[in-house]
């Protein structure tokens, strides 16, 4: 579809997008210096029934997680990473609310968009290996990113 703008003596034809994004997804907002974490697979990302996802590279508070996703990635959803992903050796470092870092090994937790339904202080999380867990929205995790 199109749209047809008449300027005095020209004709602009202005393109329009009609494939509306999924108002139900968390979209990653694409700011600048922001990827995604290669995981320990031939791809560098895992794939689940169709839909690829990654750790983000930065960390961020669960309010905050469409931050550190990339433009064109969404917050995964708990279903989407349920089988989790395996990442490189290496130390992961999360920062807590009172700003005391947690080394992690090679199972790391992140965020992923739902909240945790038994208070309203703790949004859902998975590590690697795909287990949920419930954590206090301040603490700065990697989010699971996920596209098609």
């Amino acid at each position: 579809m199109s749209v047809y703008a008449i300027a005095a003596d020209k004709v602009v034809v202005i393109p329009l997008n009609t494939t509306p994004k999924d108002t139900s997804k968390l979209y990653g907002q694409g700011r600048i210096g922001v990827s995604l974490l290669t995981h320990d697979t031939q791809s560098g990302y895992c794939t689940a029934n169709g839909i690829n996802f990654a750790f983000s590279y930065k960390i961020a508070t669960w309010n905050s997680a469409p931050s550190v996703c990339p433009s064109d990635t969404w917050v995964c959803s708990q279903a989407e990473v349920i089988t989790g992903c395996s990442v490189p050796a290496g130390t992961y470092v999360d920062i807590l609310c009172d700003g005391t870092n947690l080394n992690s090994g090679l199972i790391i937790l992140g965020w992923n968009a739902e909240t945790d339904s038994t208070n309203g202080t703790d949004g859902n999380a998975l590590y690697s290996t795909g287990t949920p867990h419930n954590v206090n929205v301040c603490h700065n995790l990697r989010v699971w990113c996920c596209w098609n």
